[in-house]
């Protein structure tokens, strides 16, 4: 019986997402990006992710709590937390190249910043490859900023 549960929501799931695959694929893309941004950030502790919300009214607040009271601060939960940090990481990463092969490039640095914040969480970044990569990815944006941008915090 679990079996039909679990196959049922597999093909709700498929349904869904082939309406990404329709229509332009491309927007929906970058929905998906910013659906899976708001779900990592809801899992995390709300002193780590400044985008939840503090209210406890609030739906996503108390699910949030209810699924972190669950799990025990074993090393597997600090794992996992880091584990969504890294995917954090990820997805800004990819916000900041879109919104930099878009030409917004004060988007894109404040996602790579966000980027590299989540990354300082999860690990330690002395001499790391990636946010090396990122800092030049930002440069690369800072370079093509317009003057009339340049209103952006030093990192």
């Amino acid at each position: 019986r679990d079996r039909s549960v679990s196959r049922g929501l597999g093909d709700v799931y498929k349904r869904q997402f082939q309406n990404y695959l329709k229509g332009d694929v491309f927007e929906n893309a970058l929905e998906l990006l910013f659906r899976a941004r708001t779900m990592y950030i809801e899992l995390l502790p709300s002193s780590f992710s400044p985008a939840s919300s503090s209210d406890p009214s609030s739906p996503s607040s108390s699910s949030t709590s209810r699924k972190l009271s669950l799990s025990s601060p074993s090393s597997s939960s600090k794992n996992s937390k880091k584990d969504i940090e890294l995917k954090l990481v990820e997805i800004y990463d990819l916000l900041g190249d879109i919104d930099q092969e878009l030409e917004d490039f004060a988007q894109s640095i404040s996602d790579y910043q966000e980027s590299i914040r989540y990354y300082s969480l999860a690990v330690s970044m002395e001499n790391d490859e990636k946010v090396i990569n990122i800092y030049l990815k930002m440069a690369e944006s800072l370079r093509w900023l317009d003057s009339d941008d340049k209103n952006i915090t030093k990192v």
